[in-house]
């Protein structure tokens, strides 16, 4: 792109600025212009209009597109020029498709509502209009838009504009920039020197060629092509409208971010939140909302550590969705509810307790457990094992002694399940429809609160981001769990992005300021959590640190994001279904830059259920004799969890 000092320059030397209006002075909140039709089709489904047309409501994109092809062919052939208003395509709409006049009026009135909402301003026309103005210089819009110059007044002005100048529109005149009418006009009615007229666009051949063919100086402004990256424009035709809606939204929104600067800066992680996690991030909560809605929930637990930030997410848009159910933080983890459960022998429940892939030494697996080593070490010398012996992850010999020693674990639970029980009480009250929300992978504290509140009349829905391998057996209570992006059936994309690395980034965006729940206690009369203390643990502040800049990026996203798009929790539902939102992070998970993951360089991972000490690699990048043997690079790949992001950085 040209360097914008220079466009300035040409601005003070002219007498008159002449300004395209779109995609130069304003933007739409979209990848596209006439993706403004999947906004207004999300609008109608969810109005009277959607129950009375509702196939024409359902391809309205491309019932409109097509009636304003249909408007300007008739317009050419019986007025001689294409140039049309809003009111012939809405004319034409009625004449194609037989739809009454008093419902095209509602329709267009949306359609000029969402215009209004979507548009804003380019800073650089903004400033060179501001600086033109103050120079005394004669300014004028022009556009080549069937919108009237009195809406378009109301669009420019709503976006910072002053907007006190002539504004020529195609459709009022019948003069076009790209045959070069309008510009021949321009030379005529106004007494300034053609080569004194500067005309700044975004269209090649109307903004740039045409005005030049007519001794105009000119500046082809493509700033916002070159940001979004789409040189081409799209014709909607395919029949996924929601993803098409969600897709053109993100990408425009991430493009209006960098556009304006705001909120960018050099640091990187904070970027990665606001491009990556933050679209994952509003997709889960507008599923959540959709949810929470159609179920009728009662109370909504967000489970400590990794729902932090959907906790905050729910609790600020609270009015917005018009949520009147209580949002609670509720400090639970495997460490404090899952080994206190234990009421049966579920093969799964034990294999949680020594799953990772760090290793350890008998007596800290033990110790971590709650179990005395000393009272047990006959038993552990059966299982031939020794307390000092280096064990991995899923060792078959530890699941047999936890197997031999049940009742050993069941004793010592005794007391912690009723403190627990106390503290879930306090927390739910008499709320009977209890959701759970979490990032997922397996629902295993659900399982455990479920047997907690076995003696209770209960309902209990769990919300996920996605389910790997879901815990519900043995099914207890009437409790359920949902994902929101599923991966369950193996041949399925998401598992690969959730079991390759995807899972620990999610809870790194997620996670919250404060140590895992250790245990409860009583005190004043009131259960209360006692939570870990991360002053001694540098790698875990190091972790929560790393993650507290990718979730201030996602939260600023989410926010903007809402405030754009401004659906309510109705169209919220119609939205979330799609796994667009999910686009961008599974690129990132699966497909990342070495800029991307050089950013997670020396950052671990907790790697056990019960402790957040034992920990392993999230990448590493090896030294460059170790790069150059495949078998050492596929060796050392097994033992780091973002194995798309160990390849890109130890690629030879």
């Amino acid at each position: 792109m040209k360097p914008v000092k220079r466009l300035f320059d040409l601005m003070y030397k002219s007498e008159l600025l002449s300004l395209d209006v779109f995609e130069t002075c304003l933007h739409r909140s979209f990848e596209y212009p006439r993706d403004l039709f999947l906004k207004i089709r999300i609008r109608l489904l969810h109005s009277d209009i959607g129950f009375k047309c509702p196939e024409f409501v359902y391809d309205f994109p491309l019932y409109r597109a097509r009636a304003e092809e249909e408007a300007r062919r008739y317009s050419l052939m019986h007025l001689g020029s294409s140039e049309i208003t809003l009111d012939n395509i809405y004319k034409m709409i009625g004449v194609i498709y037989g739809i009454s006049e008093d419902t095209l009026e509602v329709i267009k009135q949306i359609e000029l509502e969402e215009e209004l909402r979507a548009c804003f301003a380019n800073p650089v026309i903004l400033r060179l209009y501001n600086e033109a103005k103050g120079s005394g210089k004669k300014i004028i819009f022009c556009s080549d838009m069937y919108l009237s110059s009195k809406f378009i007044r109301k669009m420019l002005q709503k976006a910072g504009f002053i907007a006190e100048e002539p504004i020529l529109v195609s459709g009022e005149t019948k003069l076009s920039k790209w045959e070069g009418t309008m510009f021949a006009d321009i030379v005529q009615k106004y007494e300034v020197p053609r080569n004194k007229i500067l005309h700044v666009g975004d269209n090649y051949q109307s903004d740039f060629l045409m005005p030049r063919k007519y001794g105009l100086k000119a500046w082809y402004f493509d700033l916002w092509r070159s940001i979004m990256q789409n040189p081409a424009p799209k014709v909607v035709v395919w029949k996924d409208y929601n993803s098409l809606l969600i897709n053109s939204s993100w990408k425009a929104h991430i493009a209006k971010s960098l556009l304006s600067e705001k909120f960018y800066s050099e640091d990187k992680l904070l970027r990665l939140g606001y491009e990556v996690f933050g679209p994952l991030f509003a997709g889960f909560l507008l599923w959540l909302i959709g949810q929470f809605k159609e179920d009728k929930t009662e109370v909504v637990l967000c489970l400590a550590r990794d729902s932090y930030l959907f906790y905050k997410l729910l609790i600020e848009n609270v009015a917005r969705f018009e949520l009147n159910i209580p949002i609670k933080y509720v400090y639970v983890s495997r460490t404090a509810v899952f080994v206190p459960t234990f009421m049966d022998l579920s093969h799964n429940r034990l294999w949680y307790l020594i799953g990772g892939m760090k290793t350890m030494t008998v007596g800290e697996r033990l110790r971590r457990l709650g179990l005395s080593a000393e009272k047990l070490e006959g038993s552990l010398t059966r299982a031939g094992l020794q307390l000092d012996e280096v064990t991995r992850g899923g060792d078959q010999r530890i699941y047999t002694f936890l197997l031999h020693n049940f009742p050993t674990l069941l004793w010592r639970n005794r007391d912690d399940v009723a403190l627990i029980r106390r503290y879930l009480d306090q927390v739910i009250g008499d709320a009977r429809r209890i959701a759970i929300v979490d990032v997922g992978w397996n629902g295993t504290v659900q399982s455990a609160i479920s047997k907690l509140l076995i003696d209770k009349d209960s309902i209990l829905r769990g919300y996920y981001m996605a389910l790997l391998n879901p815990n519900i057996d043995p099914p207890v209570l009437n409790h359920s769990m949902t994902a929101w992006l599923n991966p369950r059936n193996r041949g399925n994309d998401w598992r690969n992005v959730f079991e390759s690395g995807g899972a620990v980034l999610v809870e790194l965006a997620s996670v919250a300021p404060h140590g895992m729940t250790l245990r409860y206690e009583e005190k004043d009369g009131k259960v209360k959590p006692v939570l870990e203390e991360l002053k001694g643990n540098e790698e875990e502040q190091s972790y929560v640190a790393l993650g507290q800049r990718i979730r201030k990026g996602a939260l600023h996203f989410v926010k903007e994001f809402l405030e754009d798009l401004d659906v309510d929790s109705s169209e919220a539902l119609t939205l979330s279904s799609s796994e667009q939102w999910a686009m961008p992070f599974k690129r990132f998970v699966l497909s990342p830059t070495r800029e991307e993951a050089e950013l997670f360089l020396n950052l671990t991972h907790a790697d056990a259920a019960t402790d957040s000490k034992p920990r392993s690699s999230i990448v590493v990048k090896l030294p460059f004799w170790e790069r150059v043997l495949p078998w050492v690079v596929s060796e050392k790949e097994k033992s780091v969890i973002w194995k798309a992001g160990f390849r890109v950085l130890n690629r030879f």
